[in-house]
């Protein structure tokens, strides 16, 4: 996660997942995968939605906490309003291999205290670089009675190949049997793709997944979709 990034598209969208999994009986950790440098890609110029009404209808309170953001920055993100009680975030800068272990077995325990921890490389998983979260980390993450959920930006062919192939990637290697991705499209005008897995969702936690990906759909030129895999 960068700093030009801050406040974009997939910010509305992943925080308004967070905030509907949290909920009010949940606690939150952000593992920002912080990246301080600017990499000249125009990635996060996408900040359409802060003059279109109709995603007032997926948070509120998130909408207009993003449209006000002071400045685009992840530490702007951290200081609003709209987290539950209690986050935890972990901003150190990610490491490329050097350190790399100590750097994610600090943020594991900086997030120690909290049900849902979230990752948030800006390609999500992959091998070790600064833009990617491996999977030994997801799996460092996991804890009895917590879930862990990841962003990812697929190819952009067949997907439903991927996703197959990337749940099953994701049980084989961390163990898990419970495995669910809220699958996104949104045009801009061209259409855009975020997958967002949840590692060890619970049943209260799936429900909520299911009401989030309904309220989504109901966004114009939206679709969304959540697909279970072990």
């Amino acid at each position: 996660m960068r700093d030009q990034y801050a406040g974009d598209l997939s910010d509305l969208l992943k925080l308004a997942l967070l905030r509907a999994l949290a909920s009010d009986d949940g606690t939150l950790g952000v593992g920002w995968y912080y990246n301080p440098a600017n990499d000249k890609r125009p990635d996060g110029r996408h900040r359409e939605y802060c003059n279109e009404p109709k995603w007032k209808s997926l948070d509120l309170p998130l909408w207009e906490a993003l449209r006000a953001l002071p400045d685009r920055s992840v530490g702007a993100l951290e200081r609003m309003p709209i987290w539950p009680p209690c986050t935890s975030f972990y901003r150190i800068p990610v490491p490329t291999s050097g350190g790399r272990f100590s750097w994610a077995f600090n943020m594991k325990n900086a997030l120690e205290k909290v049900r849902i921890v979230f990752l948030d490389p800006d390609n999500g998983v992959g091998k070790v670089s600064k833009r990617h979260a491996t999977i030994e980390e997801i799996g460092m993450m996991r804890e009895p009675g917590r879930a862990v959920v990841v962003i990812k930006f697929p190819a952009r062919e067949d997907h439903d190949k991927q996703l197959i192939d990337y749940h099953r990637l994701m049980h084989d290697r961390t163990g898990t049997s419970s495995i669910l991705t809220v699958c996104t499209t949104v045009r801009l005008p061209q259409p855009r793709v975020r997958w967002f897995t949840i590692i060890d969702a619970d049943y209260i936690l799936k429900k909520r997944v299911r009401c989030f990906t309904d309220k989504l759909r109901l966004v114009e030129n939206i679709k969304c979709r959540a697909h279970e895999g072990n």
